[in-house]
């Protein structure tokens, strides 16, 4: 849960600086230059923030398998050191 804390918290910091900048300024302009950069800001932002999600699913997934095998382990006798 901590990795995977981690991993969210420097994808977020790190789409912060292409969606912000790196000054933490907004730069405005009316050109279709800085429209089709706005767009592709967008679809990097929506694009991490699915895999982000994606990957915190599938690691709760995994716990919750696994938790379920372990149970099923212990309930058959296997000693818990192996």
């Amino acid at each position: 849960a901590g990795v995977v804390a981690l991993v969210v918290i420097s994808a977020l910091a790190g789409l912060r600086q292409v969606v912000v900048g790196p000054l933490g300024v907004a730069r405005r302009s009316r050109s279709r230059g800085a429209s089709a950069t706005t767009i592709t800001r967008v679809v990097l932002v929506v694009t991490f923030t699915v895999a982000i999600t994606s990957a915190g699913i599938t690691a709760a997934a995994n716990v919750l398998d696994r938790r379920r095998t372990y149970a099923l382990l212990h309930l058959a006798g296997t000693p818990l050191r192996v």
